[in-house]
C-alpha cells in the first residue's frame, strides 16, 4: 500500500505549506535525525487498545429536528454529497436496506469506507466500518440527538478513525492534529445543508431511510 499522496493530505486539511512540512519531518525521520520511537507506535501494528486511533468530537445546535437530522443521514440517494462532502455518487453503493438499519459503501477522493448504519434509537445514529481501504475494524461514526424546549436539537458527533495501514495511520494522525478544523468545517457544513434542505421543503418531516438500495 503506497504511502498517502500530497493529494491525500489535502483531503484532511492541510494547506500545500503544511504538506511541505510533513514531508519535511519524514525526510528527517527517513535520514534518521528525528527519534523513531513514537513513529514506531504511530505507524506499526500494536495490540494496545486504541493505540493507533484518532477520536474527535463535535458539537452543534441546529434548527432540523432530529427526525430531520435522521431522515438526512439515511437518505442514500443521489446528490447525497450536497449535505455530506465526503459522501459523493460515484463511491456510494447501498447493498441492503431495511426500516433501521443500512449497509452502505461511501467515499470520496479514493478514500472509501463500508458502512453498518444503525437507527434503530431514535435518538442516536451510529455508523461503524465493517471494510475499507484506508480505515480499520473499530473506526466509526456517531450521532447523537437531544431534542430542546426551544425547538432545536444539540447534535453531538464522534468519529473515531482506525487506521488499518501506513496511509491510514498518516492520516488519522493528521486529523488528530492539523486537520480537525477541516473537519469541523465539514460537519458545520452539514448542519447548515440539512437546515436548508428542510427549510426548503417545507414544514413536512421525511420518513428515514427510504431510498432504494443500489
Amino acid at each position: 500500500m503506497p504511502a498517502a499522496s500530497d493529494a491525500d493530505l489535502r483531503t484532511v486539511g492541510l494547506s500545500g505549506r503544511k504538506v511541505e512540512y510533513v514531508r519535511d519531518r519524514a525526510a528527517r525521520v527517513k535520514a534518521g535525525r528525528l527519534n523513531l520511537a513514537a513513529i514506531r507506535r504511530l505507524l506499526e501494528p500494536t495490540h494496545e487498545e486504541g493505540a493507533n486511533m484518532a477520536t474527535l468530537h463535535f458539537k452543534a445546535t441546529t434548527t432540523a429536528t432530529p427526525e430531520q437530522f435522521v431522515a438526512a443521514l439515511t437518505d442514500f440517494g443521489p446528490g447525497r454529497a450536497e449535505l455530506f462532502e465526503n459522501s459523493t455518487d460515484d463511491e456510494l453503493k447501498v447493498h441492503s436496506q431495511g426500516p433501521t438499519e443500512a449497509d452502505v459503501t461511501e467515499g470520496s477522493k479514493g478514500i472509501w469506507e463500508r458502512l453498518h448504519y444503525d437507527w434503530s434509537d431514535p435518538g442516536r445514529v451510529v455508523l461503524t466500518t465493517t471494510d475499507s481501504n484506508t480505515w480499520g475494524g473499530k473506526s466509526s461514526h456517531t450521532y447523537t440527538f437531544k431534542r430542546e424546549p426551544n425547538g432545536t436539537t444539540d447534535v453531538d458527533y464522534v468519529v473515531v478513525r482506525d487506521g488499518k495501514n501506513l496511509k491510514g495511520h498518516v492520516l488519522g494522525f493528521v486529523l488528530d492534529t492539523v486537520g480537525k478544523g477541516r473537519l469541523k468545517k465539514a460537519f458545520d457544513g452539514t448542519v447548515k445543508a440539512i437546515e436548508a434542505r428542510n427549510a426548503g421543503a417545507g414544514t413536512g418531516t421525511a420518513e428515514p431511510g427510504t431510498s432504494e438500495p443500489a
